[in-house]
């Protein structure tokens, strides 16, 4: 659609409206295109939409305008439920943001600092134990469920789930287990930083608090670098990605040069990631009630120590 075009259809969609449901008025600001349920839509907003459209193949900007329109009654109409204040939302509102302010303030400091010959030479020298019976070096991916969660979660989850799996897919080679899509996107904090790796294991899923599913099926993969499809646990979604495997009796062998610098660069956005979360504890404050802190935890903990209630029939 050329400029001219694109005024035609904003001055129509303004001056005249399309359905009695868009009411015109006269005294709205020029920088408004709509208001729904008092909530302006901006002309920026619409300009945005447009171009997200065009860039989805969607050629009609009035499909794109009522898409748009729809979309914003329906989160008033959640709004008029307060659906909005529901902790679930608010939890993965919050989740947004804090992955959107790492995205602006941590990302760029991680990518101006590279790693130095002594943080290689320091990873190079953790050496690896003697093999004294077969291993594999599993990674892994957490997308946690909630068991309360309702089907369309779940079905959404999954979703993601198999589109992250895509791009793990694409992963240049030497990236260890997941590499930066553990980091963004898995939930298994003891993990993430680290590309997903849960070092070496036996092949006994019982010895290890990991879901056994999950592990039996890492175990059960074959060829280095292959990925399992999704696999359902009991808090979660899953991938699982071999990293390495190793028989009893054979020598521990030295990563090949790129693999260590991966990891000497996850230490080092582990070691970011810690200063930067001390820092935003020094710059916001914060201010305790201990004595109520202490009753919710007193609370919590008696109830889990409580026998579960008998069902009734």
């Amino acid at each position: 659609m050329n400029a001219t075009s694109t005024y035609l259809f904003l001055s129509a969609v303004l001056l005249l409206g399309t359905s009695c449901e868009r009411q015109r008025s006269p005294d709205l600001n020029p920088d408004i295109v709509a208001i729904v349920d008092g909530v302006p839509i901006r002309r920026v907003d619409l300009a945005i939409e447009l171009t997200r459209g065009r860039e989805r193949g969607q050629a009609d900007p009035q499909a794109t305008f009522d898409n748009l329109l729809q979309r914003e009654r329906l989160v008033a109409r959640a709004r008029r439920l307060n659906l909005d204040q529901d902790p679930e939302v608010q939890r993965a509102y919050k989740g947004l943001l804090m992955a959107k302010l790492k995205e602006t303030e941590l990302e760029p400091r991680i990518r101006a600092t590279g790693v130095s010959e002594d943080e290689l030479l320091v990873v190079s020298r953790q050496g690896q134990p003697t093999v004294s019976s077969p291993q594999m070096r599993l990674a892994i991916l957490r997308a946690q469920v909630s068991p309360k969660a309702s089907a369309l979660k779940r079905k959404e989850t999954a979703t993601k789930m198999e589109a992250i799996r895509a791009q793990a897919l694409q992963l240049p080679p030497g990236t260890l287990g997941f590499g930066p899509l553990a980091f963004e996107n898995s939930d298994d904090d003891s993990t993430r930083h680290r590309g997903g790796d849960l070092g070496w294991l036996n092949p006994d899923p019982g010895r290890y608090h990991y879901d056994s599913n999950v592990l039996a099926a890492g175990f059960a993969l074959r060829s280095i670098g292959e990925i399992s499809s999704v696999i359902r646990g009991q808090d979660g979604l899953y991938l699982v990605r071999l990293i390495d495997r190793r028989q009893a009796g054979s020598a521990a062998t030295q990563p090949d040069e790129n693999l260590l610098r991966h990891r000497a660069q996850l230490e080092k956005r582990r070691s970011l990631e810690l200063a930067f979360a001390e820092e935003t504890r020094l710059m916001i404050p914060v201010t305790l009630n201990e004595e109520i802190v202490r009753q919710v935890m007193n609370e919590s903990a008696a109830q889990s120590a409580a026998p579960p209630s008998p069902l009734n029939h």
